[in-house]
């Protein structure tokens, strides 16, 4: 049971591309509308995309400033802006502005 060749990456059960049909405006020879293909986002993806939403968020202060993160010894506003924070506040944060930024 504590076989931990079973979370080896060869054995890894892989999920392959996804496929939608956005718009009907769009359609092959036959009438059917075209599926896009889309692949699934990686947990670093997801990351990525989420700093960089709140990064755009984020008005005041200023992540972009060059004082302020070289105080902190950072050359990005991402990382700036984990540095500001702390872990529980980050999450905060991150739920605050998908909420904020929801479509109504």
């Amino acid at each position: 049971m504590n076989n931990i060749s079973y979370f080896l990456k060869e054995n890894k059960v892989t999920q392959g591309n996804i496929f939608y049909p956005v718009s009907k405006n769009f359609v092959d020879e036959k009438g059917r509308p075209v599926e896009w293909e889309f692949r699934r986002l990686s947990p670093e993806d997801t990351a990525q995309m989420q700093i960089k939403q709140i990064v755009s968020s984020v008005i005041f202060p200023d992540l972009y400033n060059l004082e302020l993160q070289d105080s902190y010894g950072v050359d990005k506003p991402e990382k700036l802006l984990l540095a500001l924070i702390e872990d529980s506040e980050y999450e905060n944060l991150s739920a605050f502005v998908a909420l904020i930024n929801r479509r109504r």
